[in-house]
């Protein structure tokens, strides 16, 4: 299963924001069941700073990963204007079946 994590901010809060990632990745890595496919960052006129990660769960600890990228987030919670949306998505390959093609 892939997952498509969307986090927007206000750019006044991009180095709080940098700050906090390191430190949680540093001391509370995600295991090693979740794979980081890419993370990407862009600007946004209506959110401000938006960074898209993409990841792929291993088969089976679906629900284990969900849990573990939400709770990845919990240190952010407090920085006014942060946001975050969690998604599962689909590659084409695993897509293009259910057209029945």
């Amino acid at each position: 299963m892939f997952v498509m994590m969307t986090v927007t901010y206000p750019p006044d809060k991009t180095v709080e924001v940098a700050k906090r990632y390191l430190k949680a990745q540093q001391e509370n890595p995600l295991p090693a069941f979740i794979k980081t496919v890419g993370t990407f960052v862009k600007s946004s006129l209506e959110a401000g700073l938006m960074t898209i990660g993409i990841y792929e769960l291993e088969a089976g600890k679906e629900n284990e990963g969900l849990q573990e990228l939400s709770r990845s987030m919990v240190p952010f919670f407090d920085i006014e204007g942060f946001r975050y949306r969690i998604e599962t998505v689909m590659s084409v390959e695993e897509a293009i079946p259910m057209l029945g093609l």
